[in-house]
């Protein structure tokens, strides 16, 4: 697993961001052209949530390996995460890591949108989740970052991938076994944060563009 790797991309953007506030001239820039306009106070709550969703990957990564020791699942668990880890390594990324925070959104909307597929997936066919509490707000969130149409690119790269696996049984039975372990990955984030964000969002109607 390349866990270093993803949260040293991470570390790289935020320092970026931290020094050039890109995503935050970037939201006023586009609130502004809708006539919703914001000022910086706004636009940093906005880009703090940011960071939050994207350091979101490698604590999971990091809760799923050291359980999967624990329990004895760690065939099960590296499976799964290779499948999240993959989108932060695709040689055609959607939005350039160049771009620094804004540019590694796409690789962890991908990520985020996987396990959430799957803990529906579980939630279905066992009545119980994977993620002890979903992350189907935050995605929105992203989403909304992201714009639609690069947000209709990754899910439709991700549902491709898991059907591929569910069609192969793959997947079911990782998900059994770790089910059958009682694993479920527990999501940190902060709800009167994430919907005072979702609020914000709401307010600017940034559009099916995103802010990219």
């Amino acid at each position: 697993m390349r866990i270093e790797t993803i949260q040293q991309m991470i570390d790289a953007a935020v320092d970026h961001e931290q020094q050039t506030d890109h995503v935050v001239a970037l939201l006023i820039k586009v609130t502004a052209m809708t006539k919703n306009r914001i000022d910086v106070d706004v636009a940093r709550v906005l880009r703090d949530y940011c960071i939050t969703y994207v350091n979101l990957v490698p604590g999971f990564f990091e809760t799923g390996l050291k359980r999967a020791s624990e329990m004895g699942i760690e065939r099960e668990m590296n499976f799964m995460l290779n499948e999240l880890e993959s989108y932060w390594f695709l040689q055609k990324d959607m939005i350039p890591d160049k771009y620094g925070l804004v540019g590694i959104m796409d690789d962890a909307y991908a990520s985020n949108y996987f396990l959430q597929s799957l803990s529906d997936f579980c939630m279905r066919q066992n009545n119980r989740p994977l993620i002890d509490r979903d992350l189907a707000l935050a995605n929105t969130f992203a989403r909304n970052i992201i714009g639609e149409r690069i947000a209709e690119r990754l899910e439709k790269r991700v549902e491709a991938s898991i059907r591929f696996h569910l069609t192969d049984t793959s997947i079911s039975q990782v998900l059994k076994t770790i089910f059958s372990s009682a694993f479920t990955f527990e999501n940190p984030l902060a709800l009167a944060s994430l919907q005072k964000a979702i609020q914000f969002q709401h307010q600017l109607h940034l559009g099916s563009a995103g802010i990219i």
